[in-house]
């Protein structure tokens, strides 16, 4: 397809689907669109580039046994600019592509992975990754006996896994990215992952799962950083060569399961039940200061000093450099449920069901073993429930135990003093967050009068009871670290819904609202009218960067599609 404009503007287009049985199926689509706004006599021209490649590959499962290719490729530019962009790309900032190959080796626990992928966060940066090559071992059990007498002992458990990944990532603008500066500045490593871990019942009650990892890094290039003092800053550089460091890490795991029920004699509740899951873990790392790859640095003229490692430009981030760290996790996670009489269940007496109250509500926090004050992190709180079948809401908390108070110039910190000493409070809230959302429909209603309403189709009539369905979601965020920040509160609803006015008209439409702002965010609404053969839409934005109006007449099927009566308005256009 093609667009030509009488101001210059143009744009081409490609789309296809295929389809080779039993191998694979996908489809490709390649637009791009040069648009010119403004003019040369008002010097107000502007050039914007807007292009999208889309291209989704999918294999047969019963193509080939032990490989499998697949491809999910997004690529845009201005897609904001594209008044073809669907309301979810549209809203998207991240638009992610990866190609993806995998073969597992027959008769052996290895199975080896290469992988492209591209992403763009926003309109300045890009990255891609290409190529990345993953080798993977499933669990092997080295110190398993060959032949098994008894029981098994704690070290025939004792799992090994292990992972290496070679990776070649690029980072730069998305106009410069395979530009001579961006490929000088390709950055590659190689990395393997090792652990160890097993698990054995404490007191036949809980769970404990020892482990130590083990992490190795192979750099291809390696940080100068200086002063200079003929630029009076400093200069970093970087030189070619080998070179390695490691990480490594060990703790253990512990969890067990607390069932609590309590049963009712009479009434349609039969018992409730509360699962408790308590877990707690420790992590120990040990100290890497010192260590080689580390070196120190005049940061300006007067002399200070700092450190950096020689690797802080490595593909798979900085090495440790720190002292050793410890802490232990707490986590408490709840689950409660109820057992009530199946009343439509006429079959057995005491048929019942269960109804969840509570999916989960848990209660986490970490303790630093090596912090000299403060040792305790925020309190995080997280609870989901589902009520009636249709009304889901979620909500995270995080508190804070420690108390604050204000230095000699008014600027507020925490002290290694706890608020329940100090004001009798548990902790301080530092943020919240709430979402609602539920579904409405009238899609039973409709059912009990099916025949009704297939008499009313033959008639002239309109309907009596419209199928409409309406979802809606509200989110609530709050932050305030601390008493000196004012309270960051963002709240938004969101009604998303369609109405059936008859058997072939149809109303869609989508509303965001911001009720801080007291605005109305992204909207759309379409009304649709189905014409046998042919069909017939008018899809409006009313406001905002995507303003825009689009009504067509078209026929129905896919191949056919272009064969069109189109008339549209765009942001430029208002």
């Amino acid at each position: 397809t093609g667009d030509i404009y009488s101001r210059g503007s143009w744009g081409a287009g490609f789309a296809s689907n295929y389809n080779k049985r039993y191998r694979s199926n996908g489809n490709v689509e390649l637009r791009y669109t040069e648009l010119k706004t403004g003019s040369e006599e008002t010097l107000d021209l502007s050039k914007d580039q807007v292009y999208k490649l889309y291209w989704k590959h999918i294999q047969d499962n019963k193509a080939h046994p032990n490989s499998r290719f697949s491809a999910d490729v997004n690529i845009y530019k201005n897609n904001q600019l594209d008044i073809n962009s669907s309301s979810q790309e549209f809203l998207t900032n991240t638009f992610k592509s990866n190609i993806n190959f995998n073969y597992n080796f027959p008769n052996s626990p290895f199975r080896i992975t290469l992988n492209g992928s591209h992403s763009v966060s926003n309109a300045n940066s890009a990255e891609v990754i290409l190529p990345q090559a993953t080798l993977n071992m499933d669990r092997i059990y080295p110190f398993k006996r060959k032949s098994k007498v008894g029981k098994d002992k704690l070290y025939d458990k004792i799992g090994l896994t292990y992972t290496t990944n070679f990776m070649n990532k690029i980072t730069a603008h998305p106009d410069s990215l395979f530009g001579p500066k961006a490929l000088s500045e390709m950055r590659n490593g190689i990395k393997h992952d090792f652990r160890l871990n097993t698990n054995t019942k404490v007191l036949k009650v809980a769970s404990l799962e020892p482990y130590v990892n083990y992490s190795e890094f192979w750099e291809f290039e390696q940080l100068n950083q200086e002063f200079s003092t003929s630029e009076n800053g400093v200069v970093k550089d970087t030189i070619g060569g080998f070179g390695r460091f490691g990480k490594v890490s060990g703790g253990a795991n512990l969890t067990t399961k607390i069932y609590g029920m309590y049963l009712y004699k009479r009434g349609p509740v039969k018992a409730l039940r509360h699962v408790i899951t308590p877990s707690v873990g420790v992590n120990l790392t040990p100290n890497y200061e010192g260590s080689s790859y580390i070196r120190e640095y005049q940061r300006d003229s007067m002399g200070s000093t700092g450190t950096y490692t020689l690797y802080d430009n490595g593909v798979y981030g900085r090495p440790n450099t720190g002292k050793e760290t410890g802490t232990v996790s707490f986590n408490l996670m709840n689950n409660f449920e109820m057992k009530v009489r199946n009343k439509k269940d006429t079959t057995e007496e005491d048929a019942t069901k269960k109804i969840k109250l509570v999916d989960q509500l848990n209660f986490g926090t970490t303790y630093d073993l090596f912090a000299d004050s403060l040792n305790w992190n925020n309190i995080a709180i997280r609870t989901s429930t589902t009520l009636f079948n249709f009304f889901r809401i979620q909500y995270t908390s995080a508190l804070d135990p420690y108390a604050l108070r204000k230095d000699s110039s008014g600027v507020a910190y925490r002290v290694n003093k706890f608020e329940f000493s100090e004001n009798g409070i548990l902790g301080r809230f530092v943020t919240h967050s709430l979402g609602v959302n539920f579904r409405l429909s009238n899609k039973k209603q409709i059912a009990k009068k099916k025949k009704a309403i297939d008499e009313m189709k033959k008639s002239l009539n309109t309907y009596a009871v419209l199928p409409w369905s309406l979802s809606v979601g509200y989110n609530y965020n709050y932050a305030r670290p601390n008493f000196d920040v004012s309270k960051n509160i963002t709240q938004a609803i969101i009604f998303t819904g369609d109405v059936q006015l008859t058997d072939n008209w149809k109303f869609e439409g989508q509303l965001n609202y911001d009720l801080v702002a007291e605005d109305i965010a992204y909207t759309r609404f379409s009304i649709f009218r189905d014409l046998n053969c042919w069909e017939a839409r008018i899809s409006v934005v009313p406001k905002g960067r995507q303003q825009n109006y689009n009504f067509a007449i078209n026929l129905k099927p896919s191949m056919f599609k272009d064969l069109k009566i189109e008339r549209k308005r765009n942001y430029y256009d208002f």
